[in-house]
């Protein structure tokens, strides 16, 4: 019970308070420059739970995610806790969302001709009162 009392008594820390602490968990894996850099490079979104903190850090793909999840997070959360100096943080880990899946850009005058045909009725209703071909 008296663990219990303890874990209990300690305040929530702050958005900014974990943002400035996550450097030094990079740099506790310093002496594996990989996991170092990934951790330092990763972006942090911090959720409000039940009385604690979720962090959730970003990985660039799936197989690091896996890896992280089967490997690591259990060490990196009991280090993070460490140097936050509270029992009351999560870690997660989520995968960065692929920005490299965009809209596809019309670049033939066609093409450029469809896109604004299907945004507007008017443009689409003047070109077929007027007989005109697209091309």
């Amino acid at each position: 019970t008296a663990a219990s009392v303890q874990v209990d008594d300690q305040p929530v820390p702050s958005d900014e308070f974990l943002n400035a602490r996550w450097p030094e968990l990079a740099q506790m894996y310093s002496d594996k420059p990989r996991l170092a850099s990934m951790l330092s490079s990763s972006s942090l979104v911090i959720e409000d739970a039940e009385d604690s903190k979720v962090v959730t850090f970003r990985v660039v793909n799936q197989a690091q995610k896996e890896w992280v999840e089967s490997k690591l997070l259990y060490d990196l959360e009991g280090n993070y806790r460490k140097i936050a100096g509270s029992s009351k943080i999560s870690l997660r880990v989520a995968v960065v969302p692929d920005e490299s899946v965009t809209e596809k850009k019309a670049y033939m005058p066609s093409e450029q001709a469809g896109v604004v045909m299907s945004e507007n009725a008017e443009v689409k209703n003047l070109i077929t009162d007027l007989g005109l071909d697209i091309k």
